[in-house]
């Protein structure tokens, strides 16, 4: 795929935007219309702009992260035959939203090129003429190369999404690095705790493969069957479904570490036990629940009663019903 980024600070006519896609010869993507989709208010700042919302890309903006794989994936020729030409159309938008879109198309295609205009005074005859010299000759004075490589530092330099992604709470500054990763299936974060500080709580994952990586510091990984000591370059594994809990408590010099989600697919559930605090937490498509873990009781015994008709109680009993 070879995709080229129309960007400008207001919305262009859909009579224009459609003679711009006639002419170029290319295929054109809404990301505006995504963005009012997906995100509705949350997508927008202060002035109306296109943005990211603060905070984990998993739970503020996977809606649109899922909806750029699938629509992207089918633009790809990976054997590189027949490669389909695109226009991104990215009317006011914050640097961050911006830099999203950049990464995003940069992993999809072989190119990647950028028209910005603060206010666009060409017809959509000769814009589209640009585009389409740009698409056959592969440059155009025109249009700016705009490819990023899957490359990012959190540690070295705060980008505008970065910014976005991050937050300090506690005693620990979290970044959210699935944004960056552009995968629906796989989730990660780095964060950075003070000597002494504990990140997340004792806890297990039903569904959720995890892996950790120590970056640079140390610490203790906590178990539930005890404590082992963590320096730089460990690996710490989490295999869905094993009860393996873990909390991670920095040491005098602080610990960074590099936690890497893999779901199986985007619609799972997964089960979290917060073994110390006594509570479980269902998460997935149409559950976002959680319940005191004493209130559970073995599937055996819905089974052993499956014919009868009754109203479970909270305290676990039977309570007959007519079928009347």
């Amino acid at each position: 795929m070879r995709a080229l980024l129309l960007s400008i600070d207001y919305r262009l006519e859909e009579e224009y935007l459609s003679m711009l896609e006639t002419v170029s010869g290319a295929e054109l993507l809404r990301f505006d219309l995504a963005w009012d989709l997906f995100l509705k208010k949350a997508g927008k700042d202060s002035d109306g702009r296109l943005d990211i919302p603060a905070g984990n890309p998993r739970t503020q903006w996977f809606s649109l992260i899922h909806w750029f794989r699938h629509t992207l994936s089918p633009y790809v020729d990976m054997m590189g035959t027949a490669e389909k030409a695109i226009i991104g159309y990215l009317p006011s938008s914050t640097p961050a939203a911006k830099e999203y879109i950049m990464r995003v198309l940069s992993m999809y295609a072989v190119s990647l090129g950028s028209l910005e205009f603060e206010q666009l005074n060409q017809s959509a005859e000769d814009v589209g003429l640009w585009i389409k010299s740009y698409f056959k000759n592969g440059s155009h004075e025109k249009v700016q190369n705009a490819w990023m490589a899957p490359v990012v530092n959190p540690k070295a330099h705060r980008t505008p999404l970065l910014e976005k992604m991050s937050k300090t709470k506690g005693e620990g500054d979290f970044t959210w690095l699935t944004g960056l990763i552009g995968s629906d299936r796989l989730f990660s974060q780095m964060y950075r705790l003070k000597p002494g500080a504990s990140g997340n709580r004792l806890h297990s994952h039903s569904g959720i493969d995890e892996m950790f990586y120590v970056i640079e510091g140390s610490g203790t990984v906590v178990f539930a069957q005890g404590e082992h000591p963590l320096r730089e370059g460990d690996v710490i594994t989490k295999p869905a479904g094993s009860g393996t809990a873990t909390k991670f408590i920095a040491g005098e010099e602080g610990l960074t570490i590099l936690d890497i989600e893999v779901w199986a697919n985007v619609d799972q559930t997964d089960a979290v036990i917060y073994h110390e605090y006594g509570e479980a937490m269902l998460r997935g498509r149409g559950l976002n629940h959680g319940s005191a873990i004493e209130n559970f009781f073995q599937g055996e015994k819905i089974m052993a009663h499956y014919t009868e008709f009754y109203k479970r109680e909270r305290d676990g009993s039977l309570r007959s019903l007519s079928k009347e």
